[in-house]
Order: structure tokens, then C-alpha cells, then sequence
């Protein structure tokens, strides 16, 4: 469901998350992608302006966090090259190459995306009623500039978990976390932990008109996130800007704890 938001909402009573008077706020494209700076060759990331004020932030004002890329623009629309961008991305595990597939299977039908995405479950989660006892018959969320409103009701979850657990050999909860977070700092998925952390009272308080969370960062395990595919990974050649290998961070030499002599310190740092 699609709609466009009013400006002034209720305020919320219930103690339920993701209502419609305290819905969840979901993480922007322009969040912070740390590996797809650090794999990016350096050509292909804009300089800053001399302004430090000005400096990575998109034209209206929000942070883009990645040294000038404005991930919410792209070339052309009709051009798709999420899977070359995928598979030939060397610096990603076979276990994310694999999950980033199926998501893409899972976001496209008739070679047509789904981009709004949807809630997947990503825990072991027997019995749906659990959720019931956190949320209402749905979960409602907003885009990050609160223009948008969708409605995921529990019987349309995509149980992740279940799903691929034939992908994982051991602690499985723990890396399919871990490749989801490989992917939305890549910028293949953009993914938002449905947690109070992520409630609109919580990201846009009544002080501030800029929310004060722009990543997804969150210190509790969530059984439920909302996946969304990355329009700029879609519609953006990345692949061939990618570099050959990452080069090695140079190494902070160590004062030895003992030494005769000066020379012989010397020698153990250079060595």
C-alpha cells in the first residue's frame, strides 16, 4: 500500500511498534556503505568541496556519507546491471554472492524490480503468533523523508530463515546477519532493523527536524528486517570500478619491550 503522508500524524498511545500513529522509519539510500568505498577505485569517487559544510551531503541537505556518491542517483533507468555487478565482485564470500541472488529472485518478476521491498523473517520463528504480542495485524513504515507509508501484514513475511537454511552449515542466525550486512554496505540491499530503535518517535523526535540515525546500526538481534533492493547497484556499472584487490593497510611498526640497544630496536621495527 501507497500513499502519501500528511505532515501531521496522531500522536501514538499504543505500545505496539510500527502503528500507524509510530511507524518504522526505514533506513535511506544515502546511508553509510563502507566496503563500496573501500573496493571502489579512487576515480570514481567525486572529491568533497573545499566547504566542509557542504561536503557530502546530497542537494537537499542530508548526508550522503560516501565521499560524495549520491546513491539516489543513477544513470539510466532502463539499464539493469545488478547481476554483473554481483557475480563479478570479487571481494564478496560465496555465501553472499549466493543470498545477493536470491534476493534479486525474490525482487523481480518479469524482469520488473520490486523496489518498496518487503519484511523478512531472519530468525527461527515457528509460530507467526510471536509477533502479535510486539505489532498490530501489520507493520506500518515510512521512507525516510516520511513521503511514503507501506503496510506488510504478518501472512505476507518472507521467512529468509527458512528459506536458506540449507545455505548455512552452523550458527546460522549469525551469518545470515553477517551477509546481510556485507550486502547493504556493499549497497546491493538497503536493510532496516525492525526494532524500537527505528520507531519514528525514536528517529525524528519533536527537537529535531533531521533524524538523528542515518545507518543501521542497532544493538539488538531483530527477528524481523525490512530488505529493499539498491536502486544505484541496479542502474549503476559498479563492477568494472571495482578494484583488482584492497590494498593492504600499511602496518604501525611496534616498540619492541625490551632492547639491549638502539640498533637492536631498530632492527626489530623494520623487520
Amino acid at each position: 500500500m501507497n500513499n502519501t503522508i500528511n505532515k501531521v500524524r496522531r500522536p501514538h498511545r499504543s505500545n505496539k511498534m510500527g502503528t500507524k500513529e509510530n511507524p518504522i522509519i526505514l533506513v535511506p539510500e544515502s546511508a553509510h556503505r563502507p566496503k563500496l568505498l573501500k573496493h571502489l577505485l579512487p576515480d570514481f569517487i567525486p572529491r568533497k568541496p573545499t566547504d566542509e559544510k557542504k561536503a557530502d551531503k546530497t542537494p537537499d541537505g542530508f548526508r550522503t556519507n560516501n565521499g560524495g556518491i549520491d546513491l539516489n542517483k543513477w544513470g539510466s533507468s532502463e539499464r539493469n546491471y545488478y547481476l554483473e555487478n554481483v557475480i563479478n565482485n570479487k571481494f564478496l564470500s560465496h555465501l553472499e554472492t549466493k543470498l545477493a541472488l536470491k534476493l534479486y529472485s525474490i525482487f523481480t518478476h518479469k524482469d520488473e524490480f520490486y523496489f518498496p521491498g518487503y519484511i523478512f523473517v531472519v530468525r527461527d520463528t515457528p509460530d507467526y503468533s510471536v509477533f502479535s504480542r510486539r505489532f498490530d495485524d501489520y507493520i506500518c513504515v515510512l521512507n525516510y523523508h516520511k513521503t511514503e507509508e507501506f503496510h506488510y501484514p504478518f501472512e505476507g513475511f518472507y521467512d529468509l530463515y527458512e528459506d536458506l537454511e540449507w545455505l548455512f552449515v552452523e550458527d546460522y542466525h549469525k551469518e545470515l546477519s553477517n551477509a546481510l550486512d556485507s550486502l547493504h554496505d556493499f549497497g546491493y540491499i538497503t536493510v532496516t532493523d525492525i526494532v524500537e530503535d527505528n520507531l519514528d518517535s525514536n528517529r525524528h523526535p519533536k527537537t529535531s527536524a533531521i533524524p538523528k540515525i542515518d545507518t543501521k546500526v542497532v544493538k539488538r538481534k531483530p527477528r524481523l528486517k525490512h530488505i529493499r533492493i539498491g536502486r544505484w547497484m541496479v542502474h549503476t556499472p559498479v563492477w568494472s570500478k571495482l578494484l583488482l584487490q584492497v590494498p593492504s593497510e600499511p602496518s604501525i611498526p611496534q616498540k619492541p619491550k625490551s632492547a639491549k640497544k638502539a640498533e637492536e630496536a631498530a632492527d626489530i621495527v623494520k623487520s
